[in-house]
């Protein structure tokens, strides 16, 4: 693999319905990038005149979900995922949408995939859902995602 081949690999938790799966895919260093400049907007809107607040500051204290929504647009390749029976349109709406445990599973496996999100962001931009999924690795070209 030359150093610009990204590589892909399809997720399906065990809660999903048959065939509903996402495939996801590494970031490059450019929106790696991009993520720690979201990361650092959301640190330097907090009010650092408040001398608690600055004394305080934790991870925790961030806006991660801009940083998280956008970690899962760059990252999601395609899917199945289905609402009401029909498979839902890969579009930024449909991504905010999701449930709270179906995005963060979906982040805890974009964190596995690219171990330089951890690095940039302390404690990871995903939460841990306990590794309910499974996960092929694979060139990602099929038709499915979820």
């Amino acid at each position: 693999m030359g150093a610009g081949d990204l590589t892909q690999r399809t997720i399906c938790h065990k809660a999903w319905d048959k065939g509903e799966e996402v495939v996801i895919r590494e970031l490059d260093y450019k929106e790696t990038a991009s993520l720690t400049a979201i990361a650092a907007e959301d640190i330097s809107a907090i009010d650092m005149e408040d001398k608690n607040k600055r004394k305080a500051l934790k991870v925790g204290d961030m806006n991660m979900g801009r940083t998280q929504l956008a970690t899962l647009e760059m990252s999601i390749v395609s899917w199945t995922l289905t609402r009401k029976d029909k498979v839902m349109k890969l579009n930024p709406a449909n991504i905010a949408s999701l449930k709270g445990w179906v995005g963060d599973y979906i982040m805890e496996e974009i964190d596995k995939f690219n171990p330089d999100l951890d690095e940039d962001f302390p404690g990871g931009i995903g939460t841990d859902t306990q590794g309910q999924g499974q996960v092929s690795a694979g060139n990602g070209n099929g038709d499915s995602g979820k």
